[in-house]
């Protein structure tokens, strides 16, 4: 590869040194995504930009916790002029549907993660499926990653062919509006006999 986004894995908690390590070897071909520590300094913001970061990434859980409530569109606010976006992880396609209004309010980009959370069989008869895909259609700051598809696959390797349906009607409804991507090193994958 010769481009790519580095996303600060969750095990690094707020700890982007990796990621920016990462980063400056690969002389400004790839970009990264940090976790930020609600106490990050303006300065260790600059760092994080000037090192090739181009947003963060929040989860579902900043809703659920009074102290952080208001966090992200904080971070938004101190990175101004950065160009920069957010990355939502859910652990359901209703927390998805359900920050959409919030992450739109930030009038900056915003990808869903981990594929919104889209599960087997989906379609777009289903009605938090089928709102996931009107959004990704008519919502132009509105973007999703298609990788760890395979880690909400419940008929697993080798072809994870539940999701193949899933990800196509993504694909289908919003085809400029994918990003894909790997989970590697796939942490949190049960490992089979076959692999």
């Amino acid at each position: 590869m010769t481009r790519a986004v580095i996303v600060t894995g969750s095990a690094n908690g707020t700890d982007n040194r990796i990621t920016l390590d990462a980063l400056q070897h690969m002389k400004g071909n790839f970009k990264g995504l940090a976790l930020l520590d609600p106490a990050i300094t303006d300065a260790e913001l600059s760092k994080l930009k000037d090192g090739g970061f181009t947003g963060f990434r929040v989860k579902a859980e900043w809703q659920e916790a009074a102290c952080h409530s208001k966090r992200p569109g904080e971070w938004i606010a101190r990175t101004a002029g950065f160009g920069w976006h957010v990355e939502f992880m859910s652990q359901s396609m209703a927390e998805v549907i359900g920050a959409v209004p919030y992450l739109h309010s930030l009038k900056v980009p915003y990808v869903f993660d981990h594929v919104a959370h889209a599960e087997p069989h989906q379609n777009k008869n289903d009605r938090e499926f089928g709102a996931l895909l009107a959004i990704l259609r008519n919502e132009e700051h509105s973007w999703i990653n298609l990788y760890s598809f395979y880690q909400l696959s419940e008929a697993g390797s080798p072809d994870y062919a539940d999701m193949i349906g899933v990800v196509r009607e993504i694909i289908d409804a919003a085809p400029d509006r994918v990003i894909w991507g790997s989970n590697w090193p796939h942490a949190g994958c049960r490992r089979t006999d076959a692999q």
